[in-house]
């Protein structure tokens, strides 16, 4: 496919339903289901390529294409989500194997539970990796902090279910 425009520029808008003046190269929706056409947000959030770049090159253009649409202001706020979404998912991935792994026996257990209840008390207090970014809208510091509360509240049952507290 090609992702570039009659010009040789890299299609932004005119790649999603939402966004195009013109149907001729849409690919996706910017929804967070498919449509007529795949959602660009699952198909980020299946991946679970935290450097994208996987990502760009398998979806998109390439890594070239994937930073020009990282530069368009009106798509900042939408990849904000994805990225943010996709570390909770690989957190919440990641954590459920050192669950399952804490509920064994032996050093590598008791290292996977000891990491597990540490994470959930600093959760359950609210302790965070310090003051938000400048420029962090209030919705966003309100979104991570939900996700964060979400996040100690299934560690904390995680860790109740395997007997650790």
């Amino acid at each position: 496919m090609n992702f570039k425009n009659i010009k040789g520029l890299w299609l932004t808008r005119s790649l999603f339903q939402e966004t195009a003046q013109t149907k001729g190269h849409v690919l996706y929706t910017l929804k967070d289901e498919d449509t007529v056409f795949p959602s660009l947000r699952r198909l980020y959030l299946e991946t679970e390529d935290l450097s994208e770049h996987i990502f760009a090159c398998r979806h998109l253009g390439g890594w070239d294409h994937w930073q020009e649409l990282l530069g368009q202001d009106w798509f900042k706020d939408i990849v904000t989500r994805w990225r943010s979404e996709l570390q909770a998912k690989l957190i919440s991935k990641y954590e459920d194997i050192l669950a399952k792994s804490a509920s064994g026996s032996g050093k590598e257990a008791q290292a996977a539970a000891r990491y597990l209840l540490e994470r959930a008390e600093k959760a359950a207090k609210g302790e965070t990796r310090g003051r938000p970014k400048r420029g962090t809208t209030l919705h966003e510091i309100i979104h991570q902090r939900t996700s964060e509360a979400e996040e100690a509240s299934s560690v904390l049952l995680d860790l109740k279910r395997i007997g650790v507290q």
